[in-house]
C-alpha cells in the first residue's frame, strides 16, 4: 500500500473516532441493536438446531427399524432461512422407491412468531402429518403425552398444541390454556392441547401444527427439513440406508462424502 492509501487510512480512522465521540450515545445505541440483533439470530438458529437434534436423536433411539433423512450442516434458523438445497417432494419419492422403505414421513421444523395478550415471542414449529397411521407414528416417537386438551389429528387445520412451558409460564402475562386463541405468523389459531412436562427443554416450548396449516403462514411450497423412514426389516435397515443414500447422491450428482444431506 503506498503512503498516500495510508494516510488516507488513518484520516478516515481519525474521523471516525471524532464521528463516535461526537454522537456517543447514539453511536453505542446503534451499537447495542446491532449487538442485540445478532444474538437473537444465533439463538433462534441454536434452538432449531437443538429441536433438529431431538428429533432425528429419538428416530435413531426408539427403535431399530427407524430411519431420519435431512440436510447437512443447515440449521434450522428464522422464517425465511434456507439449505444450499433443501429436501423436497421429489427427494421424498425416491426414498420412498427404494426396497425394503415401508413409508416414509416428511417433517417441516421451523422459527415462527406467537403472539397472545399483546405479547410477541419467537418458538420452534414441527409439523404434523394429514395421515392417522403417519401421525400416530410421530407420536410415538416423541414420547410425550397429553396433559390437557387432546393432541391434533389428522382432519385438523387452524389448531395447535403447545409444550407445558406455555401454560406454565408467565411470558405473554396472561395464562395460555386449552380453547385459548393466538396468533402464529400473524394467524390466528387455538390451542387445543398442551404436552405434559417434559426432561428436554425442547418439546416444552415446541409448537405442533399441520403441515398444511405450516406451509400456509410460511409460504412454504416444496421444502421438507426431515425425513422419517421405516423400513420393513430391521435387520436390513443398514442396507436401506445405503440405497437410499447411493439414490439420492446419484440424483444430486454428488461423490462420495460430498452429499449435503445425512
Amino acid at each position: 500500500m503506498t503512503t498516500e492509501g495510508v494516510k488516507m487510512l488513518l484520516d478516515y480512522f481519525s474521523l471516525a473516532l471524532r464521528n463516535l465521540k461526537k454522537r456517543g450515545i447514539r453511536s453505542w445505541l446503534t451499537m447495542l441493536g446491532i449487538f442485540l440483533g445478532i444474538a437473537a439470530v444465533v439463538s433462534l438458529i441454536s434452538l432449531g438446531n437443538a429441536l433438529q437434534t431431538a428429533i432425528t436423536g429419538q428416530f435413531g433411539t426408539l427403535d431399530p427399524d427407524k430411519l431420519a433423512i435431512q440436510n447437512t450442516g443447515t440449521g434450522f434458523g428464522p422464517p425465511g432461512s434456507t439449505a444450499p438445497k433443501k429436501l423436497a417432494e421429489h427427494d421424498l419419492e425416491i426414498i420412498d422407491s427404494v426396497p425394503g422403505v415401508e413409508f416414509a414421513i416428511p417433517r417441516l421444523i421451523r422459527e415462527v412468531e406467537i403472539e397472545y395478550n399483546d405479547v410477541a415471542r419467537f418458538s420452534t414449529a414441527g409439523s404434523l402429518p394429514p395421515d392417522e397411521e403417519h401421525l400416530e407414528i410421530i407420536y410415538d416417537v416423541m414420547n410425550v403425552g397429553i396433559e390437557s386438551g387432546k393432541g391434533i389429528e389428522a382432519s385438523d387445520r387452524g389448531v395447535v398444541v403447545l409444550g407445558n412451558d406455555f401454560a406454565a409460564s408467565d411470558d405473554f402475562e396472561k395464562k395460555i390454556r386449552v380453547g385459548t386463541k393466538i396468533k402464529i405468523q400473524n394467524e390466528d389459531f387455538e390451542v387445543v392441547g398442551i404436552l405434559e412436562l417434559s426432561g428436554s427443554f425442547i418439546w416444552n416450548s415446541v409448537i405442533l401444527m399441520q403441515e398444511e396449516d405450516m406451509k400456509k403462514i410460511l409460504n412454504i411450497e416444496d421444502e421438507i427439513d426431515v425425513i422419517a423412514v421405516q423400513v420393513e426389516d430391521e435387520k436390513r435397515i443398514e442396507q436401506a440406508a445405503k440405497e437410499i443414500e447411493r439414490k439420492l447422491r446419484k440424483d444430486r450428482d454428488q461423490k462420495l462424502g460430498e452429499e449435503d444431506f445425512s
